[in-house]
Order: structure tokens, then sequence, then C-alpha cells
């Protein structure tokens, strides 16, 4: 929901404020999953621009953090999240993640994890 400049200045300022040796994690859709292609995702006019990993990975690097994780998973069917967090049943929901990920069940998202 940012433009570059944005998410540009908002990387140097999580890492101007992080504890050295602190994480800085970003989760995004993927962008060529279905469910941002065909779905109503560009119907929402916050949605600015979508960011691939490799944009993400180069932004961190750009602000002087260094790469320590990144990867693809799927995220679980958000209304199965939203019931079992909201229900406080947060050992059933993190134990169904495996379940959803071996039957490809939710939304594709990446993760990148900066460390500084």
């Amino acid at each position: 929901h940012l433009y570059p400049a944005q998410a540009y200045q908002l990387c140097r300022e999580v890492y101007r404020i992080l504890n050295p040796g602190g994480h800085f994690i970003i989760i995004t859709p993927q962008p060529r999953h279905q469910t941002a292609i065909f779905s109503n995702f560009w119907a929402d006019q916050t949605h600015i621009r979508p960011y691939h990993r490799a944009a993400i990975e180069a932004l961190l690097k750009n602000t002087k953090f260094k790469i320590y994780k990144s990867y693809d998973f799927i995220s679980t069917v958000p209304i199965v999240r939203k019931v079992l967090t909201s229900a406080k049943l947060y050992g059933l929901y993190h134990t169904s993640i495996p379940v959803f990920n071996a039957l490809r069940l939710g939304t594709l998202d990446e993760c990148v994890i900066g460390k500084k």
C-alpha cells in the first residue's frame, strides 16, 4: 500500500530504529498468484502496486539490511485464520498450517526477512 519512495523511506526508518541483530519481516501476496490476478485486488484503490520478492530484497539491501531469509509460503484460508485466532485457539491455528500447506489451500504469499 506504499509508493516506492514511501517503501524506501519506511525501510530506512525501520533500519534506523531497529536494534543491531534485529529482524524486519515483510509479508505480501505473491503478485503472480491467481488470487491477486483474478480477484478484485486492483479494485481496491489502496493497492498502489504489487511488490515482487526480488523488489523487496533489493529495497532491503538498498537500505543496509542483509537478507536473512526469503521464501514463498501458503498462508491459511483467511476465514480459518480469523476464526481460530479471534477465538484464541492459537495452538490449533499453528497446528493447521502444515495441513493447509500440504493440501495447497490458501493464498501464495512471499516473505522476506531483513537483518540489521
